[in-house]
Order: C-alpha cells, then sequence, then structure tokens
C-alpha cells in the first residue's frame, strides 16, 4: 500500500535531514511519530520496515535505548497484524536481538514476547518458532550467557548446537563432579518433550567435545553410560531395556530426584507406560519412584550449582 500525504511527506524529508545532522534523539521522536502515521493509514508492513531499519540504524550509532524502544515497536505491529512466521522478519529479528545490548532490560522483553508471538502463528509449536529459538540460543551463547542460551536451544531443534554449548557451559561453570549430570539433564529434557532427534545429536555432539568425557561406549562416567543406552532403548521402543536401565543404574539416578519425573515422562510417551498412582502401587516406576524417595541415603546434588538450578518451561 502507497503512502500519500503531504504531512508524512514532509516528515519524512525531516527524518532524512535529522539523520544527516545526526541528531539522534528527534530521529527516534520522527521514527516514532511516522510509525504511528503509517499505522493510521494502515500501512502496517510499511511501518515494521520503518522502525526495524530505524533501530538498526540507531543501534548502529550508539543509542541502544533509542533502538529497544524502537523494537519494540516493531514487535507490536507483529502482535497485532502479523499471523504467520515469515523469513524476512525473522532475519529482522536475529539482526535486532543481535545488536541489542545485554544491558538493556528491553532485550527480556523483545525475546520473550517475539517467542509468545510466534507461538500463535499458524504451524507453529506453542512453545515458539524453531529457528527463532535456535537463533536466540546462537546469540546468548555468543555472549556466554549459558542459562538463556540452554532454554532456546532446548526448544529448537539444533541438539548439535545445543551439545557444543553444554560442553562450553560445563566446563566454565560446572562442578567437577558434573560433567555427566549437564548433559543428562539436557537429554532427559528433551526426551520429556518429544525431541529424540534433537536428544541424540546433543548427547553425540556433547560427548564428542568435552574433553572429560573421553570415547566411549563404554563411558568414564555411569550416568553417560545410561543415557547412551536410553536413547538406543527409546529409538528401538523397547520397554523392557528400559526398565532394566533405570533398575541397574538406580544408585546414580539418585543424584537429582527430577531424573524420576522425567523418566515417568519418558516412559509415558515412548514405553506405553501408565502414569504412576500416587500410593505407589502396582507397577514399574512406582516402586521405582518409590525406592528413590525412600532412601535417605543419597542427597541430590547441590541446588546452588548451576546443572540443578536449571529449569524447564513446558515438559508436556
Amino acid at each position: 500500500m502507497s503512502i500519500t500525504g503531504g504531512a508524512i511527506k514532509r516528515i519524512e524529508e525531516k527524518l532524512k535531514k535529522s539523520k544527516e545532522a545526526e541528531n539522534f534523539y528527534e530521529t527516534h521522536q520522527l521514527y516514532t511519530t511516522l510509525y504511528y502515521r503509517y499505522n493510521s493509514k494502515k500501512c502496517f508492513q510499511e511501518a515494521r520496515n520503518l522502525v526495524s531499519s530505524g533501530a538498526l540504524y540507531l543501534f548502529e550509532k550508539g543509542q541502544p535505548g533509542s533502538a529497544a524502544h524502537l523494537s519494540l515497536l516493531y514487535v507490536e505491529s507483529l502482535e497485532k497484524h502479523v499471523n504467520e512466521v515469515q523469513n524476512a522478519d525473522v532475519e529482522i529479528i536475529r539482526k535486532i536481538q543481535e545488536n541489542m545490548p545485554s544491558t538493556l532490560s528491553e532485550l527480556e522483553a523483545f525475546t520473550s514476547r517475539i517467542i509468545v508471538w510466534s507461538s500463535t502463528c499458524v504451524s507453529t509449536p506453542k512453545t515458539g518458532n524453531k529457528e527463532i529459538r535456535e537463533i536466540f540460543a546462537t546469540n546468548y551463547w555468543k555472549r556466554n550467557m549459558f542459562d538463556e542460551a540452554r532454554q532456546h536451544f532446548l526448544y529448537s531443534d539444533a541438539g548439535k548446537e545445543f551439545g557444543i554449548m553444554l560442553q562450553e557451559f560445563a566446563h566454565a561453570h560446572g562442578l567437577p563432579g558434573e560433567v555427566d549430570m549437564f548433559i543428562t539433564q539436557a537429554v532427559l529434557q528433551l526426551l520429556c518433550i518429544q525431541r529424540a532427534q534433537a536428544a541424540n545429536d546433543c548427547f553425540h555432539s556433547y560427548v564428542k567435545h568435552h574433553p572429560q568425557a573421553l570415547s566411549g561406549p563404554p563411558y568414564k562416567y555411569p550416568l553417560m553410560n545410561f543415557v547412551f543406552f536410553l536413547l538406543v532403548a527409546v529409538k528401538d521402543g523397547r520397554v523392557v531395556v528400559f526398565e532394566i536401565l533405570c533398575d541397574k543404574y538406580q544408585v546414580v539416578l539418585q543424584r537429582d530426584l527430577l531424573y524420576v519425573e522425567y523418566l515417568e515422562k519418558i516412559a509415558q510417551h515412548y514405553f506405553g507406560v501408565a502414569p504412576s498412582s500416587k500410593k505407589g502401587k502396582g507397577g514399574f516406576l512406582d516402586n521405582f519412584m518409590q525406592t528413590l524417595f525412600d532412601d535417605e541415603s543419597e542427597k541430590p546434588a547441590d541446588v546452588s550449582s548451576p546443572v540443578t538450578s536449571m529449569t524447564v518451561e513446558d515438559l508436556d
């Protein structure tokens, strides 16, 4: 849709001169004014193009606050007028988030609102567009913001990159005895949200790149052996193998009692095992869970450590 009107043309000309003079305060105000003028003419695509280009211009000129404001106007327009994720928008989103400093509170607002918006678009999972998730994960990873990167990788399909990032995370912030716990939790969580291929890719990428994982199987760490055979059991759908694994590795599985919850979901998703009863009777997982919770001789890992503080948004 073409944009006509003498008033709008005059503002556009004033914006051009303001940019040439590097009057950034006025430039920001004129971008904002034009955004609302374009919207009043129902020129929504043009409005988004305007504020996204304005945001990137102001980021380049060292005006992050003003740029962030225009970025959120861009999100606002997506929320109101776009119901399908387009490649062009994905590229704009990547550039904006990549340029937004970590010190700005708007970074979190921009990121979370984009995820929520994408989750409402057609043919998109409720956890958001996977490509956008991977972009956000990669951008956070570059900034060494491992917690944030991990959360977004979890809901992407980039299992190999997830594994590489996790080994860097473990090496930088993990305790010496947590090498196996970083990858175990990630794989179990991926399986819980039914991303078996990503889980497999993540595991093999992690053990390939982590200097302490060494070659295998068998691996130096029992939990890694458990995860390796678990992935095989999931691929083949062999519930008997799953039950044997849980029984043989009960001791190491007590290191984090969340493992039991994850394994119950995995049993339901991949092996057709019914949910455990509240009274803990009448099934393998019921008995398995009861054994773990009743055994107080083993304590879960320190809740202050990075690996045990990780959370998952939605494992259903």
